[in-house]
């Protein structure tokens, strides 16, 4: 989870922190607890990592998180363009970048509405 704050903090210039989406039993003294991912994914690549079949996996932790300071604006990386998007542009399934129609992936779209939805309703006080 510090890695992904990190990351945020370094690829976007903002702070950020995960947004909590499990109730924590409370106790005096032991170890910290941490927000666990919303999910975590098994995505194929090529390279390392591979699995007992031989093909390669890269476990994705998805943690849904909210700006606390800074400007949530583009991606310092020109290969890598980063695209804020609504609702809205998230259940039409595509953007468009520099003149070209982007699909989302699948679980992109999915997971991005679903964000949306936990923060809207986090926001409301309704959890």
């Amino acid at each position: 989870m510090q890695a992904t704050l990190r990351e945020i903090a370094e690829e976007f210039a903002i702070e950020a922190e995960v947004m909590s989406l499990a109730p924590r039993v409370t106790y005096a003294g032991g170890p910290q607890q941490l927000e666990p991912p919303f999910t975590i994914l098994v995505c194929p690549v090529d390279g390392c990592g591979r699995t007992a079949d031989g093909k390669a996996v890269h476990i994705d932790n998805v943690y849904f998180c909210q700006v606390l300071s800074g400007y949530p604006g583009m991606s310092y990386d020109e290969e890598n363009p980063i695209v804020w998007l609504d609702s809205e542009a998230l259940e039409s399934g595509s953007v468009e970048r520099d003149g070209v129609k982007v699909d989302l992936l699948p679980d992109v779209k999915a997971l991005g509405i679903e964000a949306v939805r936990v923060a809207s309703r986090i926001k409301a006080g309704v959890v």
